[in-house]
């Protein structure tokens, strides 16, 4: 995947058994609720405008709609809008297309939080919220009308970018402003919050050959939550930062190497989980016909879910004590619920891209468990 000027060019792939009725598994705590993002009444599925809370027995807990925002016109290329909802303090925050932050409780109770200044389509907002809901911090990068041309000319016009911090209930303040008369090299976006403060990516990648909804293209950085300037985490040439946990560790790929074997190419993949201070924890080596990639390290930094043998349409579990397995064939990975349970989706397709929202317990890796919902995986909400 290359950029033409709005970041740094970076590759990076995405996350490519036996199933069950929509019931709770034993030890997935009821307490537990997936936010999803949906596309309804539209006949694009990337033009979310719906947010729903689901249990982890399939019930549809809360439910809103919202205008979202318009997608930017970056010329030549398509622009791959930030997120546009988190999780966080028991609930599920989104922002609409006129740069308001709204909260979704279980109850079905919808909060006006803050609202950020979004005046115009080329703006794309990105935002992080406290763990306790009580702080939003948002960043806003502009760009002109077809600002990557397909010839190669520089249109007129600044791009910029805008940071903010925001109180839950009052106007947001701005904390600092870029501007530059040509593509910049490096832009900044919120992706989530941690244990330490927010985090981002940095570089971030804003357009693609084919744009599309939100995506964790770029480097993964920690942002200071005073000044709000990003530093990326790890080097990007030998740790690659994919996923981090609450508590600040992280996980990443690199040092890969590949041999021949007498019936296909093997790739060696190095995964290294490293605490919050980039000291290594423990690693491992992912072999397989494909390269791994799309790690998500476990609330207890004890087992990581990566992508994946695609021959095999299953995804490795590697777990500290040396121990590794595969989940189920066609589920596709989204992250953690809990230290023992993954979510994530099946049924993936061209008209459904996003799934049905599923979930497989380590205890029984073949057996998923699907909710009958699709849409847009946010994140668990513990209740």
């Amino acid at each position: 995947m290359k950029t033409l000027g709005i970041a740094v060019a970076l590759l990076i792939l995405a996350a490519c058994g036996s199933t069950s009725n929509p019931v709770s598994r034993e030890g997935v705590r009821a307490n537990v609720l997936l936010a999803l993002l949906q596309a309804k009444g539209t006949t694009d599925q990337f033009n979310f405008n719906t947010i729903t809370l689901v249990g982890m027995d399939g019930s549809v807990r809360a439910s809103t709609s919202f205008t979202p925002a318009a997608r930017a016109n970056l010329g030549c290329m398509g622009a791959v809008p930030p997120a546009s909802a988190r999780v966080a303090a028991g609930k599920a925050f989104f922002a609409d297309g006129s740069g308001a932050v709204r909260s979704l409780a279980p109850d079905g109770t919808v909060t006006l939080v803050t609202t950020f200044p979004i005046t115009s389509a080329q703006q794309m907002l990105s935002f992080a919220v406290s763990p306790d809901g009580t702080t939003v911090m948002a960043g806003i990068f502009a760009a002109p009308v077809n600002a990557l041309t397909c010839n190669g000319s520089t249109p007129s016009g600044n791009y910029t970018f805008n940071a903010y911090r925001a109180s839950a209930g009052a106007s947001p303040q701005p904390v600092y402003h870029q501007s530059w008369s040509q593509p910049p090299s490096a832009v900044m976006a919120f992706t989530g919050w941690d244990s330490i403060g927010p985090i981002g990516t940095y570089p971030t990648v804003y357009a693609s050959q084919g744009g599309g909804p939100s995506s964790t293209l770029g480097v993964l950085a920690r942002i200071d939550p005073t000044t709000l300037k990003a530093t990326p985490l790890g080097d990007a040439s030998s740790c690659l930062v994919w996923d981090s946990n609450a508590s600040g560790a992280f996980v990443c790929t690199g040092d890969a190497a590949t041999g021949a074997t007498a019936t296909s190419a093997r790739v060696q993949t190095s995964v290294s989980v490293r605490q919050p201070n980039g000291q290594e924890s423990w690693r491992f080596t992912v072999a397989d016909e494909n390269a791994a990639f799309s790690p998500f390290l476990s609330p207890d930094d004890r087992h990581v879910v990566i992508c994946c043998s695609l021959s095999a349409s299953s995804e490795f579990v590697f777990a500290k004590d040396g121990t590794h397995g595969m989940l189920a064939s066609g589920f596709s990975a989204g992250g953690w619920l809990d230290s023992s349970t993954v979510y994530g989706w099946t049924g993936a397709s061209t008209d459904s891209p996003d799934g049905t929202a599923s979930y497989v317990a380590l205890d029984a890796p073949q057996a998923v468990v699907k909710l009958g919902v699709v849409g847009r995986l946010v994140g668990p909400i513990q209740l």
